[in-house]
């Protein structure tokens, strides 16, 4: 076999695996459900099993009026869950990796940044907290 040969079935072995990533890379950015590993948005370390993220905005009063609310529910869930507040427009990486197309969001992580629970728009606080106690008991 001559180096001709050589090059041609190595460069198509290339070939066949740069179209194998890019098929993986096309069909998991289209999959929403797809695991986040390792996860950290850098400001908070978890040092629980379960981290409870809010990603929203201070744009508008009904906005952070929930903030508040969330904050304040979570200072009761803080022996049982890291709590992480995320705003969407300084912080479009995280957004992005978690496809939150809709604010406010919160999501229940595990320590690998995998989204136990999911939950879009705004409730009133005791729906929030049901909505955490019905989450914490199905972990």
């Amino acid at each position: 076999m001559n180096k001709k040969s050589l090059y041609v079935i190595l460069l198509t072995i290339v070939a066949c695996i740069f179209v194998i990533i890019l098929y993986n890379v096309i069909i998991n950015s289209d999959n929403k459900n797809y695991k986040k590993v390792n996860l950290t948005s850098g400001k908070i370390e978890q040092t629980k099993e379960y981290k409870l993220y809010e990603f929203s905005m201070d744009s508008e009063d009904k906005l952070i009026e929930f903030n508040e609310i969330v904050s304040e529910v979570m200072q009761g869930y803080s022996d049982k869950l890291d709590f992480e507040y995320i705003n969407v427009t300084k912080n479009m990486s995280m957004t992005n990796i978690y496809n939150i197309n809709s604010i406010p969001t919160i999501l229940i992580t595990n320590k690998n940044g995998d989204v136990k629970f999911r939950l879009e728009g705004i409730i009133t606080k005791n729906e929030l907290i049901n909505w955490i106690e019905k989450s914490m008991r199905n972990l």
